[in-house]
């Protein structure tokens, strides 16, 4: 059970790193987000055996991975026009995918007594509902309002968060991979 975290940890790390190349006007992403996801999908669909809740988040995961897929063919004029809707979408889908996650160590933390971890799982949970609540609101306003010191503000508040809740979730999967190697 602990190599499929330590998979959805090497899975996230791909999506979180941007290691980009410019090829004239466009910038190309060396390891595209959809590796990670399809990574994250396939731990998914084997923790599925032990928990059921991961089993909801392996077709979310695979529909992110198609969504990347799709970004890497938009060209940067048409990327603008729909970049908002698509946003949107991943971070709601996005979300479903850290839920499943969460919830899933949550359970296997109380199933193997594990009360902290599932305590951290449930923690990070409602930080990353919190951060993506955040990040939908901050981008509806956006759209209407881009001008000013509050929307560099809060562009700023939400990398710093993001970038915290990142880092939770690399840390809770290592963990997780860790204390259930144990187990198993």
């Amino acid at each position: 059970m602990s190599k499929y975290y330590k998979k959805m940890f090497w899975g996230y790390l791909l999506i979180f790193l941007h290691f980009n190349i410019s090829i004239g006007y466009k910038s190309v992403d060396i390891l595209p987000d959809f590796i990670g996801y399809i990574i994250i999908g396939l731990a998914l669909t084997k923790l599925a055996t032990k928990d059921k809740i991961f089993k909801k988040g392996v077709n979310a995961s695979y529909i992110l991975a198609a969504v990347g897929i799709f970004n890497i063919g938009i060209s940067a004029e048409m990327g603008a026009r729909y970049s908002f809707a698509i946003n949107i979408f991943s971070a709601i889908v996005g979300l479903f995918v850290t839920y499943s996650i969460c919830k899933g160590i949550e359970n296997e933390g109380i199933k193997y007594n594990k009360e902290a971890l599932s305590n951290k799982a449930k923690a990070l949970w409602e930080l990353e509902f919190i951060r993506t609540m955040f990040y939908i609101t901050i981008t509806s306003i956006m759209i209407n309002f881009n001008e000013g010191a509050i929307t560099l503000t809060a562009n700023g508040l939400l990398l710093m968060f993001s970038i915290f809740t990142s880092v939770m979730l690399l840390m809770l999967l290592r963990l997780a991979g860790g204390e259930f190697n144990e187990v198993n």
